[in-house]
């Protein structure tokens, strides 16, 4: 995914029954869970737990690109 300067990945927050990773090919953002924020750059993954609700931001003035991984909940 590319995520644009000054955008969000959803409105609201994300939601999945599966585990999901998210890993930063390229720039910085920050991932949100509710109330908490981390910052991300370059090279970060961070797993996202089933059902734990979650968004990407992207602060900055450069295009953020992102590989989201999903695993099956059979796995």
């Amino acid at each position: 995914m590319e995520l644009p300067p000054g955008c969000e990945t959803n409105d609201g927050f994300s939601q999945h029954f599966e585990e999901e990773t998210a890993y930063l090919v390229r720039g910085e953002a920050v991932i949100l869970f509710e109330e908490e924020e981390f910052l991300l750059r370059s090279g970060d993954t961070v797993r996202i737990l089933p059902l734990r609700k979650h968004k990407l931001r992207n602060p900055g003035r450069e295009p953020v690109r992102v590989l989201f991984i999903r695993s099956k909940l059979n796995y």
